[in-house]
């Protein structure tokens, strides 16, 4: 090879390694914490967790975006004032984030997310499935392949409010 087809693969070849570098794979779970979900005769609580997958892209060192999709692992229940029993599960979960770090392991997050719930009312005797999204934000912390973070992803409404607490490790 002639030298400038030698600097030519070199560079490709530099090239193409850092974007294989920018693309990380994880696995990982989260808390769904809703609080304060009016059922019209009180407010209701529910936790509920989820296996998530999610993939990372990195175009910049301090920017990075995720696409996480998570399945509900169990179901939870509760009362409202006069009895009547609430159930609820996830069914499953999207979740866009864009990350921005402030170094190399501290990291803020807005976050576009949708539910897809199973909902069972006794007092109706009724089970119906629904979805719904909001934006939030997060906050979180990566230590090597380890991220942890926490944030509401969705806002207070009649709907209630869900923080999520989760981790994952990358690949």
């Amino acid at each position: 090879m002639g030298k400038n087809n030698e600097n030519i693969y070199i560079w490709h070849s530099s090239y193409a390694s850092m974007g294989a570098s920018a693309n990380n794979i994880a696995v990982g779970t989260s808390i769904n914490q809703w609080s304060d979900v009016d059922s019209g005769y009180g407010d209701l609580s529910f936790t509920l967790p989820t296996l998530n997958f999610t993939y990372e892209n990195n175009p910049q060192d301090n920017l990075r975006f995720q696409a996480k999709i998570g399945f509900g692992l169990s179901d939870d229940s509760d009362n409202d004032e006069d009895g009547d029993s609430y159930d609820v599960k996830i069914k499953n979960l999207i979740q866009i984030k864009g990350l921005y770090f402030f170094n190399d392991s501290i990291y803020a997050a807005a976050t576009y997310t949708r539910y897809k719930l199973d909902f069972y009312s006794e007092y109706d005797d009724e089970s119906i499935s629904d979805s719904d999204k909001d934006f939030g934000f997060q906050l979180g912390l990566r230590l090597n392949n380890l991220e942890l973070y926490a944030g509401p992803t969705f806002s207070k409404d009649d709907k209630g409010e869900n923080v999520e607490f989760g981790f994952n490790y990358f690949f």
